[in-house]
């Protein structure tokens, strides 16, 4: 149990949370003589993780690599449920942003997936062209940000600089893009990953049927300000765009039979750091989803509050599991169950809530069905 627990009248507590979260109690499948021990672990912080759980966690066969989960007493079926806190959660361009933005997180998962045993390929061997690609745009900032100084800068001129990490994820996660429109995407959303990748990703069924009620919606307004707005907006990208390639092709100009820049071994190193790390969290990204260790759960996202018309959205949320959970081995033949469950009452967060569903014996692997995966 975690040694600081908020102090809550669990008695008190019962009946609005079970207002709060009747309908999803009703979908989980757990027992309901398990209900109220389910929420008093919530709400006193009681985590399958914590010591003095009746399981160990051991490193799996080097054939299936990993770790797994034995139990260390008999658990009758239905006697017990557990709480397991979700360590990564959120959409999958999400997912992906915080293993970038979080060196320590990413090996956090890289090591709970025992890779180093598992990846053939290591990422400490990082491609020169890699290393250059992230080196050199680094290595000009400096110099483009003193340039900038002492001219004055065009009000329609961005002042950002695109993040060489990010353009590398851009071009390693959408397929057909190019190095220029990813730098335009960066630029554009000011280094915010998930708004660029949005940007450089593919359209997708709900940005369409969002545009056609938005059409509709003019229609039946009889709404021609919105055509003519539009018009004069793509007439002013189109401008700008202009204006953009002007000046491209005049730096172009400026930067021929200019000797390139020798890198020092500080960039080097730096760049090389950077290029490990995404390589690494590229790795993690897709062996959490090869290997089984990602779940998922829809959550629907309602009108705005102007009631602005768009359709009703349905998103698909990615959770993993703790340590401790994500070591239960998959089985046709499972002895435990597992669901996400949402705790409104706590910030919303997600977890996932296991129980037995067979009676395990001392020695016996804990064994889950496979994750459902939207």
């Amino acid at each position: 149990m975690s040694s600081s627990q908020p102090q809550v009248d669990l008695a008190q507590d019962w009946q609005p949370f079970f207002e709060m979260h009747r309908a999803q109690l009703d979908h989980l499948g757990l027992p309901k003589g398990l209900w109220k021990k389910m929420h008093a672990k919530l709400m006193t912080n009681q985590r399958l993780d914590d010591p003095g759980q009746p399981f160990a966690v051991e490193r799996a066969p080097a054939d299936v690599g990993g770790f797994q989960l034995r139990a260390t007493k008999k658990i009758p079926r239905w006697s017990e449920v557990w709480v397991v806190p979700h360590i990564v959660s959120g959409t999958k361009t999400e997912i992906f942003d915080a293993l970038v933005k979080d060196p320590k997180g990413c090996q956090y998962l890289w090591d709970m997936m025992d890779l180093d045993n598992i990846v053939e390929e290591n990422p400490e061997d990082v491609p020169a062209d890699l290393i250059e690609s992230i080196a050199k745009p680094a290595a000009t900032t400096s110099e483009a940000k003193a340039s900038k100084a002492a001219t004055p800068a065009s009000k329609d001129e961005p002042d950002v600089t695109p993040d060489p990490v990010m353009i590398e994820v851009l071009l390693s996660q959408v397929e057909g893009l190019t190095r220029e429109k990813a730098e335009e995407a960066l630029i554009k959303t000011n280094n915010d990953l998930m708004d660029a990748l949005h940007l450089c990703g593919p359209r997708t069924e709900v940005h369409e049927m969002a545009e056609e009620a938005e059409r509709k919606y003019g229609q039946a307004m009889g709404n021609t300000e919105i055509a003519a707005a539009e018009k004069r907006h793509e007439e002013k990208q189109n401008e700008k765009k202009e204006e953009e390639t002007k000046t491209d092709e005049k730096k172009q100009e400026e930067n021929n039979g200019k000797p390139e820049r020798e890198l020092t071994p500080e960039e080097k190193k730096a760049a090389r750091e950077k290029a490990v790390h995404l390589r690494k969290a590229k790795t993690v990204f897709e062996c959490l989803f090869k290997f089984g260790y990602v779940g998922s759960y829809y959550v629907a996202r309602p009108r705005d509050e102007e009631g602005a018309l768009r359709p009703d959205e349905v998103i698909t949320k990615y959770y993993v599991m703790s340590p401790m959970g994500s070591a239960i081995t998959v089985s046709d033949q499972p002895n435990v169950r597992t669901a996400p469950f949402v705790c409104i009452t706590l910030n919303n967060a997600s977890y996932s809530i296991v129980w037995p569903e067979k009676d395990i014996n001392e020695g016996d692997l804990v064994t889950r069905a496979p994750l459902t995966l939207n």
